[in-house]
């Protein structure tokens, strides 16, 4: 194994000094011979641990002829091996004392597993056989394509979630953040297991997986039982398809769905920098300042002041590639319009005449803290770590909150003058059918 030094995006300085205790202190990062990442963090004292695998492949890997297909490779997996039958790797680590799951994202797959600490070395095992000798039967290939039609069916039934899968296709028009993760009916009615086979041995190679164990370990007892059950997988070469940039938006976006909902659902999308650019931090806070909280402009005014909306919140969407502030409120829907307009005129507002120095301390001390709680259980601390490191460098999960601590009052108003216009807004509405 050997040891290697964290990947420093974009250097800019020394960071301010964090007041609070480091979430990537003590984590131990190695490669081993065949590129596999392995990162290990103790915690004490949990009694309980976090292990994961992570592969660098989510949707925008996919072409548009392949949407859906890392989702139902996740599927596919943990289903059943030479070694194991439908259903008994889930049996096993249930008898263990734990639990597991995985989820797909625009870019990355994730298989992960909490239990007992003393349970690891089975636990490795087990994680091992499910991941990389799947079966993948053409049997279970049909019954999973079954389960995810229906999920993708089901989605409908979710009036905020619908609306935003329809607001991201509105905002990225070339990007695949457009493209919704679970993928469309056509397409996923002509995977075969060829297909999933050719996609998951293109993607699941050591090289382009890392593992994560937190919690109740010993590092180098880890590190050492890792080293003898991955070294028997070769490197090899991964062949990818970058999704097309997102050009520039010059114009406001705006769009209206009638379906069969009982409330008003209003969603605004605008577009940030990527998590690598400076500027985000600043856009982090300015989303806060929109609608985080009760003390927040947006819920303030037309929650409490006009009672136009039931429920209404903002927040930044940071990732490798540029993201978006999301604006979402539910309400009557006799109400859309004047809060559609009130909510435009507010964004207006802060990007012209600023924010108090209230706001602004309020809005770093309340993303300090969300970053605080995420540490108390070793499921929040490896997940956070875990997606740091997708982006390309496991210490975001400190550089992104001591950079945004650092962030002035001229940088965020600069912006917001920059960002908060109409022009880079996409805004969706979908009310009740007439």
């Amino acid at each position: 194994m050997t040891e290697k030094t964290p990947f420093n995006p974009k250097p800019d300085g020394p960071l301010p000094e964090a007041p609070f205790a480091t979430l990537a202190s003590e984590i131990n990062r190695y490669v081993m011979e065949n590129g596999l990442v392995v990162l290990t963090k103790e915690v004490y004292p949990s009694k309980v641990a976090f292990l994961s695998l992570w592969a660098r492949v989510g949707s925008t890997d996919e072409t548009d002829e392949q949407a859906g297909m890392s989702h139902f490779v996740e599927h596919m997996l943990f289903k059943n091996t030479r070694k194991r039958q439908v259903g008994q790797i889930a049996q096993e680590i249930h008898s263990l004392g734990g639990y597991l799951n995985g989820f797909t994202s625009f870019d990355c797959t994730s298989y992960w597993m909490v239990l007992p600490g003393k349970a690891l070395q089975k636990a490795l095992e087990i994680q091992f056989d499910a991941i990389f000798n799947p079966l993948m039967d053409p049997k279970e290939l049909d019954k999973e394509r079954n389960v995810i039609l229906e999920e993708l069916k089901m989605s409908k039934d979710y009036p905020a979630d619908y609306l935003s899968e329809k607001l991201f296709r509105a905002a990225f028009t070339r990007h695949r953040y457009g493209r919704p993760i679970i993928g469309f009916e056509d397409t996923l009615n002509q995977m075969t297991t060829e297909d999933l086979r050719s996609y998951y041995n293109n993607f699941y190679r050591p090289n382009n997986t890392f593992l994560l164990a937190v919690g109740d370990i010993d590092s180098m007892d880890v590190l050492r039982r890792i080293e003898r059950t991955y070294r028997k997988l070769k490197e090899g070469k991964t062949t990818r398809n970058p999704s097309p940039k997102e050009p520039q938006q010059k114009e406001m976006r705006r769009f209206e769905m009638e379906g069969n909902v009982l409330t008003g659902h209003l969603q605004i999308a605008i577009h940030i920098p990527s998590v690598f650019e400076r500027e985000v931090y600043a856009c982090t806070l300015l989303a806060s300042i929109l609608g985080e909280g009760k003390s927040s402009r947006l819920y303030r005014e037309l929650r409490e002041k006009r009672k136009l909306v039931s429920r209404i919140c903002a927040y930044s969407y940071t990732q490798k590639d540029p993201g978006v502030i999301i604006i979402e409120a539910e309400m009557p829907p006799e109400h859309l319009g004047e809060a559609e307009a009130v909510i435009m005129e507010m964004i207006k507002e802060l990007a012209k005449h600023g924010f108090t120095e209230e706001e602004f301390i309020r809005a770093k001390n309340l993303n300090e803290s969300s970053y605080i709680y995420g540490q108390e259980t070793v499921e929040g601390q490896g997940r956070k770590i875990g997606f740091a490191e997708i982006k390309g460098d496991y210490m975001l999960v400190e550089k992104f909150i001591r950079r945004l601590v650092g962030v002035d009052p001229g940088e965020a108003m600069t912006a917001a003058a920059k960002y908060l216009v109409p022009e880079n807004c996409t805004i969706g509405i979908y009310k009740p059918a007439k």
